[in-house]
Formats: structure tokens, C-alpha cells, sequence
């Protein structure tokens, strides 16, 4: 992560110091190809209906980076919770368990 991160302000400097637009046309261009357009958040596709749509009610899994409708999921969750969420199959093993058995 240190290493993007010394990548991404490098790119800003360059940005900062660029002084053309075919250079700044240049440095859009790597930006861009360094991005994972699949795995964005704008992409995103819910892995119950397989459908886009309806943002507010779609929540990503923080260890998968998977997409859920709050709607699409069982138990059906009614608003996105605060803090870090687990999809059911990123759940630690004794989570899921208690789950079912609610």
C-alpha cells in the first residue's frame, strides 16, 4: 500500500509540473490504465440478482469488495450498517452460524 501511495504522489507531482496538455493527455492515460474499472464501486453489480441500480441500497463487503442490494440479501438487512460489513461468505465461520440459527 506504501508503494501506491508513493506512486499516486509522484503522478501528482507530475501533474503539478506538467506543462503542456499533451503531457497532461500523457499522465491521464497511466492514470487511467492503473485503475480497475471491474472492481469500481460505479460497476458495481449486486452477486444475488446480478443487477446495477439502486445505489443507496447497495453495499459493498470491505474484505471481498463484492456487491450486495440490502433487499437481495437473507437475512434482508433494511439499512446499511455503520462500520465495517462482512458479506456471508467473508463472515467468520461462527458468525454465519449464529446467523442461521436466529
Amino acid at each position: 500500500e506504501a508503494k501506491v501511495a508513493s506512486a499516486v504522489e509522484k503522478w501528482k507531482v507530475a501533474i503539478r509540473e506538467a506543462q503542456t496538455f499533451s503531457r497532461m493527455h500523457v499522465l491521464l492515460g497511466m492514470l487511467d490504465a492503473c485503475i480497475k474499472w471491474d472492481m469500481s464501486a460505479e460497476n458495481a453489480r449486486c452477486k444475488v440478482c446480478r443487477k446495477k441500480g439502486e445505489d443507496d441500497k447497495l453495499i459493498l463487503c470491505d474484505e471481498c469488495n463484492k456487491a450486495f442490494h440490502l433487499f437481495c440479501l437473507r437475512p434482508a438487512l433494511y439499512d446499511i450498517p455503520e462500520g465495517e460489513w462482512q458479506c456471508p461468505a467473508c463472515q467468520p465461520s461462527m458468525a454465519r452460524r449464529s446467523s442461521r440459527s436466529r
